[in-house]
């Protein structure tokens, strides 16, 4: 981890490097860039993206265990049929029209608005969303994801329950 500071320090004076989302654009000016496989932690490989392959062989790596690289290839083969297995942007605007007043999307991932013509604070937003039977993230900075299956009745029964906060 300490090469990949020196070496985000290296790259057109980057501080940090950014984590990647599936389904979300890079930032512009991104020269490095860690991806997230949607694997178990333990057999997660640390998958480092560059814009210039010069950047990656700076960067000394120990052996790979094989399983990680099971694990990575299944995640890949699995974020690649998302679309045609319906988890796509109809999908997550489907879910938006029902509870999108509460929340910012970026594709899949839902960030909590807890400003409008009332405010209130994250816990009370987390606390009425869980009476609704649904579980948000515990942290407001890191986002919830649009499940891959709801029914309407759900995402109804949580836009009541913010609806309340707001009111």
């Amino acid at each position: 981890m300490a090469a990949l500071r020196q070496l985000a320090g290296k790259t057109a004076g980057a501080t940090m490097i950014p984590l990647l989302r599936p389904f979300l654009a890079v930032p512009a000016g991104t020269a490095l860039a860690l991806a997230r496989l949607p694997c178990a932690r333990p057999f997660a490989p640390g998958c480092l993206l560059a814009t210039d392959p010069a950047l990656l062989a700076q960067i000394e790596s120990d052996p790979v265990p094989p399983m990680q690289f099971t694990a990575a290839t299944r995640a890949l083969d699995s974020l690649a049929r998302t679309d045609s297995e319906g988890y796509n942007e109809a999908h997550w605007l489907s879910f938006a029209a029902i509870v999108g007043e509460y929340f910012h999307r970026e594709g899949p991932y839902l960030y909590p608005s807890l400003t409008g013509q009332k405010s209130c604070n994250y816990e009370d937003f987390f606390r009425a969303a869980l009476a609704a039977d649904t579980l948000l993230s515990p942290d407001p900075q890191k986002p919830c994801i649009v499940p891959p299956e709801f029914d309407r009745g759900e995402a109804q029964k949580l836009g009541r329950a913010l609806s309340q906060l707001f009111c």
